[in-house]
Protein backbone atom coordinates (compact mmCIF):
# COMPACT_ATOMS: atom_id res chain seq x y z
CA UNK A 1 0.00 0.00 0.00
CA UNK A 2 2.67 2.68 0.51
CA UNK A 3 5.10 1.76 -2.12
CA UNK A 4 1.40 2.12 -4.37
CA UNK A 5 1.36 5.92 -2.86
CA UNK A 6 5.17 6.73 -3.46
CA UNK A 7 4.74 5.28 -6.80
CA UNK A 8 1.60 7.72 -7.54
CA UNK A 9 3.58 10.57 -5.96
CA UNK A 10 6.79 10.37 -7.67
CA UNK A 11 4.85 9.74 -11.15
CA UNK A 12 2.62 12.79 -9.84
CA UNK A 13 5.44 14.68 -9.44
CA UNK A 14 7.84 13.55 -12.07
CA UNK A 15 4.87 14.58 -14.94
CA UNK A 16 4.95 17.75 -13.20
CA UNK A 17 8.34 18.81 -13.73
CA UNK A 18 7.92 17.54 -17.02
CA UNK A 19 5.06 19.41 -18.25
CA UNK A 20 6.11 22.55 -16.38
CA UNK A 21 9.53 22.14 -18.40
CA UNK A 22 8.34 21.92 -21.63
CA UNK A 23 5.84 24.33 -21.22
CA UNK A 24 8.35 27.24 -20.39
CA UNK A 25 10.61 26.32 -22.45
CA UNK A 26 9.05 26.32 -25.62
CA UNK A 27 7.74 29.68 -25.50
CA UNK A 28 9.48 32.71 -26.95
CA UNK A 29 12.00 35.04 -24.68
CA UNK A 30 12.76 37.72 -26.34
CA UNK A 31 10.50 40.20 -28.38
CA UNK A 32 12.15 39.01 -31.79
CA UNK A 33 11.72 35.46 -31.09
CA UNK A 34 7.87 36.12 -30.18
CA UNK A 35 7.59 37.66 -33.71
CA UNK A 36 9.30 34.89 -35.26
CA UNK A 37 6.36 32.76 -33.77
CA UNK A 38 3.74 34.61 -34.48
CA UNK A 39 4.66 34.96 -37.82
CA UNK A 40 5.16 31.15 -37.69
CA UNK A 41 2.62 30.05 -36.26
CA UNK A 42 0.49 32.28 -38.46
CA UNK A 43 1.44 31.07 -41.44
CA UNK A 44 0.69 27.70 -40.42
CA UNK A 45 -2.68 28.30 -39.66
CA UNK A 46 -3.10 30.06 -43.00
CA UNK A 47 -2.03 26.91 -44.64
CA UNK A 48 -4.48 24.90 -42.55
CA UNK A 49 -6.97 27.09 -44.12
CA UNK A 50 -6.13 26.93 -47.48
CA UNK A 51 -5.68 23.21 -47.32
CA UNK A 52 -9.44 22.68 -46.25
CA UNK A 53 -10.46 25.21 -48.79
CA UNK A 54 -8.39 22.86 -51.76
CA UNK A 55 -9.51 19.72 -50.53
CA UNK A 56 -12.70 18.64 -52.29
CA UNK A 57 -15.21 17.55 -49.39
CA UNK A 58 -15.04 13.65 -50.29
CA UNK A 59 -11.98 11.52 -51.13
CA UNK A 60 -13.55 8.87 -52.94
CA UNK A 61 -16.53 7.65 -54.23
CA UNK A 62 -16.83 5.70 -51.04
CA UNK A 63 -16.66 8.03 -48.57
CA UNK A 64 -19.31 9.84 -49.62
CA UNK A 65 -21.27 9.16 -47.06
CA UNK A 66 -18.36 10.25 -44.49
CA UNK A 67 -17.48 12.91 -43.04
CA UNK A 68 -14.36 13.37 -44.65
CA UNK A 69 -11.43 15.84 -43.90
CA UNK A 70 -13.36 18.56 -45.49
CA UNK A 71 -14.55 20.97 -42.80
CA UNK A 72 -16.20 24.86 -43.22
CA UNK A 73 -16.00 25.59 -39.75
CA UNK A 74 -12.58 24.48 -39.52
CA UNK A 75 -11.66 26.73 -42.08
CA UNK A 76 -13.23 29.39 -40.13
CA UNK A 77 -11.32 28.44 -37.17
CA UNK A 78 -8.10 28.24 -38.97
CA UNK A 79 -8.31 31.60 -40.65
CA UNK A 80 -9.28 33.55 -37.01
CA UNK A 81 -6.70 31.83 -35.44
CA UNK A 82 -4.29 32.94 -38.33
CA UNK A 83 -5.94 36.59 -38.03
CA UNK A 84 -5.27 36.43 -33.84
CA UNK A 85 -1.24 35.55 -34.14
CA UNK A 86 -1.02 37.66 -37.31
CA UNK A 87 -2.49 40.74 -35.12
CA UNK A 88 0.10 39.74 -32.27
CA UNK A 89 3.20 39.60 -34.81
CA UNK A 90 2.23 43.45 -35.36
CA UNK A 91 1.44 44.38 -32.13
CA UNK A 92 5.07 42.54 -30.93
CA UNK A 93 6.57 44.71 -34.22
CA UNK A 94 5.22 47.84 -33.15
CA UNK A 95 6.44 47.19 -29.11
CA UNK A 96 9.77 46.48 -30.70
CA UNK A 97 9.91 49.75 -32.97
CA UNK A 98 8.88 51.99 -29.87
CA UNK A 99 11.78 50.28 -27.92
Amino acid sequence: MIMEIKEIIIKSLFFTCFAYGSCSSNFPQTTEQKISYYESRARTYQALADAQRLSPPYNSPTLRNRGGLYDPSMRMVYLSEAKKYKRLAEQAKEQFDTN
